[in-house]
């Protein structure tokens, strides 16, 4: 099925069209859902919203001459799941809380200048404002491309990059005033001997 035969399918209510949806595309959008840090249960409940939105809409907002109905179809999923988040706070959120939802250091480590101690990053990421622990988590917790993030994020890759790397030097920043405390508070507390 091309695409402009799918797009005629999907908004005149084909169920056709809707199963061909379902078979070609649900594994994948359940592993880019998984992979966005959903557990498999919340992604398929996140699929199953969609495909209910999907249905309901008739898929009026799909154009085939301007999206590839892949990159069309994973924006309104990743829209369903950033609603969801919003919706059910007990959800797992993409906000970086807890340094816990930071996935793979070492992708950090190897991008900026030299390892960071673990514990460091652990203790300045709360400090970090929410926007800017969204985006280190999406891009080195879960290892999306700018290009996903822009998805997710309703920005352009390049404004993503652009925070990212912003983002990035804070937590730089607040790494090494973390670090150089102890130095500091050291270096202050001893007074010269007055006897």
């Amino acid at each position: 099925m091309n695409s402009h035969e799918l797009a005629k399918g999907l908004h005149s209510g084909n169920p056709d069209a809707y199963g061909f949806i379902i078979c070609s595309f649900a594994e994948l959008i359940i592993r880019r859902l998984r992979k966005f840090g959903f557990r498999r249960s919340e992604a398929e409940d996140i699929w199953s919203d969609c495909l209910l939105k999907l249905w309901s809409t008739h898929c009026k907002s799909y154009n085939p001459d301007r999206d590839p109905f892949l990159n069309w179809l994973l924006t309104v999923a990743y829209n369903q799941a950033i609603d969801r988040l919003r919706a059910n706070q007990s959800a797992r959120s993409v906000a970086l809380d807890e340094a816990e939802y930071l996935e793979d250091w070492n992708s950090i480590e190897a991008k900026y200048s030299g390892p960071w101690d673990r514990e460091l990053v652990e203790r300045a990421i709360p400090s970090l404002k929410k926007d800017d622990q969204t985006v280190v988590n999406l891009r080195y917790g879960h290892d999306l491309t700018y290009a996903e993030i822009s998805q997710i994020l309703g920005k352009s890759p390049a404004a993503v990059g652009m925070s990212v790397r912003r983002a990035v030097r804070r937590l730089r920043t607040e790494v090494e005033r973390i670090n150089d405390a102890p130095r500091r508070g050291n270096h202050q507390s001893r007074a010269p001997n007055s006897s």
